[in-house]
């Protein structure tokens, strides 16, 4: 049974329900790197020093599961993973219409969430996910458009992700449909003790 596992992949790909699935069937506290990347309390990215200091926390604790599109300050984690989880089955407009749902869906929820009327208009809160969401769709399509070889910094693309796989490619689980994956923790919850 592998005790930390990463799972890498662009947006919209389901990186983050995976890794929950995962956490689960293992046991491990699930860690998703944007939350690395990011400090969404203080509204700043976070610089790299900060990143490798937090990823290599994890990477030194006995049993996680990371998710994220991040390449190059995430090294430390594909060196300790027992497994890697490459998703690499969704292409942009496909991963463009998921994101583009959940935002919808947190935005309801996020509505609901708050009565009165003073809670519910909120166009600074509004005006940020709008933000957002125009980022995450840039980054989608660049994630599959670009076309650098080498680990980059923060949003990555699937030729840097394939660079940065290459010296571990024996620990690369490499999902190019979704029956890969669900093969993938059929065979996670086998190992199971108890068998799933």
């Amino acid at each position: 049974m592998p005790r930390r596992v990463h799972i890498a992949g662009g947006s919209g790909t389901g990186k983050s329900t995976l890794a929950v699935r995962v956490g689960r069937l293992i046991e491990a506290p699930i860690h998703h790197l944007d939350y690395v990347a990011r400090d969404f309390d203080a509204n700043r990215v976070r610089t790299v020093p900060e990143r490798i200091a937090l990823v290599k926390a994890i990477a030194e604790s006995d049993t996680w599961v990371t998710d994220g599109i991040h390449v190059g300050w995430t090294e430390v984690l594909y060196r300790r993973a027992d497994v890697i989880v490459w998703l690499d089955h969704v292409r942009w407009p496909l991963a463009l219409a998921r994101v583009f749902r959940r935002s919808i869906a947190g935005g309801i929820r996020d509505l609901q969430g708050h009565g009165g009327r003073h809670g519910r208009i909120r166009p600074r809160r509004y005006a940020s996910h709008l933000a957002e969401l125009f980022r995450v769709s840039r980054e989608i399509r660049a994630f599959d458009a670009s076309a650098q070889d080498g680990p980059t910094g923060d949003g990555g693309s699937r030729r840097a992700i394939a660079y940065q796989l290459q010296p571990y490619v024996g620990k690369v689980v490499h999902c190019r449909s979704r029956g890969d994956i669900e093969r993938f923790v059929a065979e996670l919850a086998e190992l199971r003790p108890n068998g799933g």
